[in-house]
């Protein structure tokens, strides 16, 4: 069996859904920014949480791309 479109279709879901993430908390840090009363505890750890779910996503898209 080729695992290799396995291995690229996960990869391309992993770092669709981190396009996402980051295009999506880019904009809620930017409005943290220009904007005082959205700064606040939840907005931040959801942010952060949502960045570290990003980074793990992109490390198993990376390690998906490098069996191949």
């Amino acid at each position: 069996m080729n695992w290799t479109p396995i291995l690229i279709g996960i990869a391309i879901i992993c770092y669709t859904f981190v396009a996402r993430t980051l295009l999506l908390h880019g904009v809620n840090i930017y409005s943290m920014i220009t904007e005082p009363r959205c700064r606040n505890w939840k907005n931040v750890s959801t942010v952060s949480r949502d960045l570290c779910i990003a980074v793990a996503l992109v490390t198993i898209g990376t390690v998906a791309l490098c069996y191949i």
